[in-house]
C-alpha cells in the first residue's frame, strides 16, 4: 500500500493568492495615482468635480485592498515589506489629494 506525502498544495495557493493580491494592490495604487493626476489635469474644467471624486474613490479602494492584504499576510517579513514600501506611498498619494482645491468654482453658480 503507497501512503501519500503531504501536499503543500494550501500553502502554495496561500503564496500565490497573497501574490495575486499584492499585484491588486499596486494595480489599485496605479490607477488611483492616475485619477489623482487627472484631477489636476481638469482643474477649473466642469469634470474637476467628478475628477475629484473618482480620485477619492481610487485611493480609497487602494487604502482597503493594501489593508486586507496586511490583515491576511502571515509571513511577518512580507508583511514589513509591504509596509515599508506601500504605506508611504499611500501617504504621498493622501497628501497629493489633500492639495487638490476644493470644488469651488463658477461654474455651479447656474
Amino acid at each position: 500500500m503507497f501512503r501519500r506525502r503531504p501536499s503543500n498544495a494550501s500553502s502554495d495557493l496561500s503564496e500565490i493568492d497573497i501574490q495575486k493580491e499584492t499585484e491588486k494592490v499596486y494595480d489599485l495604487y496605479a490607477l488611483a495615482v492616475d485619477e489623482i493626476n487627472y484631477a489636476e489635469d481638469s482643474r477649473g474644467s466642469p469634470y474637476y468635480s467628478g475628477d475629484r471624486i473618482t480620485a477619492r474613490e481610487a485611493i480609497d479602494g487602494c487604502a482597503t485592498a493594501f489593508m486586507q492584504l496586511l490583515q491576511h499576510t502571515s509571513n511577518h517579513n512580507l508583511r514589513s515589506e509591504l509596509q515599508s514600501t506601500l504605506a508611504p506611498r499611500l501617504i504621498q498619494l493622501q497628501q497629493k489629494y489633500d492639495q487638490l482645491p476644493q470644488e469651488i468654482d463658477a461654474c455651479h453658480y447656474y
